[in-house]
Formats: structure tokens, sequence, C-alpha cells
């Protein structure tokens, strides 16, 4: 039986059923980076968002105007954008590595602010909690998730992370997996972030899981079948597909099901893969392994090429390869001649 939602109980207590939807999308886009506006509020002046996974009508996130977003004919603020260009963005403390941030709001005695003031006190009436995003750059937000307004003071809002219980994670999981399944279909790969953000951690199962199929849950090159000791490897590492295309950051087509260890050889490129998928040990290794009988013993059993079983509807593409054994050599200082015989479109 699935679990209530916690943030529905918000709609018992006279907040929009729009509103709530749209604060389970920012807890499940927790610290995702986002460089299209429109994501946050559909294009302005002809349609907002449209309505998707979670929210069953057209929204926003925020309308980018000011600093606190209030819906029409909505007594609650929304969300809050924090700009370090701004008269108020020295008031915000984000330290990553402890996975926290604190906000000093203060909108001072500025009287065209009084709907925002009033929206956000009756947040803090409420204890409900409202999205925050943190404005990186032009054009660059970050969305640092939920906040929760722990102190007032006149016009001074205190903001601290709306912290889960554990039990909640259930439900941001549910809606990352939502949200991560639907922009796959659209083929959007990519996380917006880290792979341990809420919606990259889920496209990785994704891209794990479709790894495991496409390779009959056995690695690749050496056809070990511990499941513990598998891992979906990506072809092009994640950090440069993230800068160079990330929109496929996340695509199994750019990845392999592996062994540790081929893995790691894999990733030196002392193993490589070929166009064609043959499987080519480098001379390196080859020589090493004269000199150690185990690593010899393992090298003997390798296959001679990987065989995708199409399983999946993400074999392998040419494209990731190439630019794989580009690296390897520019790593060793010599120049790629990509193999021309390939079975690989």
């Amino acid at each position: 039986m699935k679990q209530d939602h916690f943030l529905d109980t918000f709609i018992k207590k006279g907040v929009s059923k729009t509103h709530v939807q749209v604060l389970k999308k920012f807890a499940a886009n927790k610290d995702q980076i986002i460089k299209d506006s429109t994501i946050l509020r559909g294009n302005p002046g002809v349609a907002p968002v449209p309505a998707d996974s979670i929210v069953s009508e057209p929204h926003y996130l925020h309308n980018l105007v000011r600093g606190v977003y209030k819906p029409k004919d909505d007594d609650f603020a929304l969300s809050i954008q924090l700009n370090p260009e701004s008269k108020w963005g020295s008031e915000i403390t984000i330290d990553d590595e402890k996975e926290t941030w604190f906000i000093k709001y203060d909108f001072k005695e500025d009287y065209l602010y009084q709907k925002e003031i009033r929206s956000m006190k009756n947040c803090y009436n409420k204890k409900m909690p409202i999205g925050v995003i943190y404005k990186v750059k032009p054009g660059t937000n970050r969305i640092l998730g939920l906040g929760i307004i722990t102190k007032v003071v006149k016009n001074n809002f205190t903001i601290k992370p709306y912290l889960l219980e554990k039990k909640n994670m259930l439900n941001i999981d549910e809606d990352a997996k939502s949200i991560a399944i639907n922009e796959i279909k659209k083929g959007d790969y990519s996380s917006r972030g880290q792979e341990t953000t809420v919606i990259g951690r889920q496209k990785q199962r994704i891209f794990r899981d479709e790894l495991f199929k496409e390779y009959g849950n056995k690695c690749a090159m050496c056809n070990l079948g511990v499941e513990n000791y598998l891992i979906g490897a990506h072809i092009v590492e994640f950090s440069i597909m993230q800068k160079d295309d990330p929109i496929n950051a996340m695509n199994p087509s750019n990845g392999i099901l592996l062994c540790r260890l081929c893995d790691i050889a894999f990733e030196n490129g002392d193993i490589r893969l070929n166009t064609n998928l043959s499987i080519e040990v480098s001379d390196t290794i080859n020589s090493k392994a004269q000199l150690d009988k185990t690593l010899r013993s393992w090298l003997y059993n390798l296959n001679k090429q990987i065989y995708p079983t199409g399983n999946s509807d993400h074999p392998p593409i040419k494209k990731f390869i190439e630019k794989k054994l580009e690296q390897i050599a520019k790593k060793h200082n010599k120049k790629y001649t990509a193999i021309q015989k390939s079975v690989l479109a």
C-alpha cells in the first residue's frame, strides 16, 4: 500500500493542491542546476510550465521577477530566489560540505513588498515550507530544495533547510523516480547536477538496471556474474559528459556492465573497447602479465568482444566509444585511428 505523501497534510490546512504539488517538485529536484529558465517559469507571456508527472496543472516554480514568489490568489509564498547581486544577496550561507544552508532575508521597511511579507508570515504561522532557489550566476539557478521559516523579526525572515524524516524520503524518491522516467522518455538523460542529487540517484539506478538487462547480469568483458561485484560503468566518464554532452550524461548507451576489476582496467585504458565491439588489451598490461601469473590468468579469460543481448533499448553507441578511445590516445600522447569496420550505427 502506497504511503500518504507527507506534504499532503497542508491541503487540509487550506493550501491549494497545485501549491503542494509544486513543493513536492522542489523537494524532488533538490540540488538540481537549472540553466533553462522555462523549467522554472515557462514561457513568460505565453504559457506557464506544463503539467507533468508531479504537478497536475500548468504552474510556476518561480516567476523570476521578485525575490519572493506568491501565486495569484494564494495566501502563501510558494518560493524564494536568492540573488547574490541583489541588496539581500549577502544574506545566504551555503555549506556544501555539511549539506546545509542558512538564509537571513530582510525586506526592511520596503512598502512595495507587503503582499510578499504577509505571504511569508502565513507560511511561518502554518509551519509550511517554501521552495528555495539560489541564483548561482546569470542564467544559472540551483534548487536548494525546501526551506522552513524558523524566525520572524519585523520584516526579517530566518530560513533553514526543511529537514525530512527518513520515512518521508520514500515520498521524495518516488517523485524523483517519476520525474526521471518522464525525462528519459523525452530523451533527456541529464542529471542537471551530480549523480548524488535526488533525481541523479534515480537516473543512476535506471542506468544500472538497463545495463544489467543489456548484458545478462554478467560483466561484459569477463562474464563474472556476482551482482555485488558488478557496476554500471560509463564509457565516457560522467564528469566529461556533464561538460561536453550533459543531456546524455546518464544515457545507458554510454555505459557497459563491468566487474570492479574490469572497470578499473577500462577506466585506465588498459582494456579498450573498439567500435566493432572487440576488446583490446594494452601493451602495458600485457607486459605486466608476463611477470604476474594471476594477472595473466585473468587476461586469458577475457572475452574477445562484448555481446549486448538487445534486452534493453540502450545498446552501446559508436560516438561514445570513439570519444573514449580518443581520450585514451590523448592520455598516452598517441594519435587515435578509428577501426573502420563497425557493428554500431
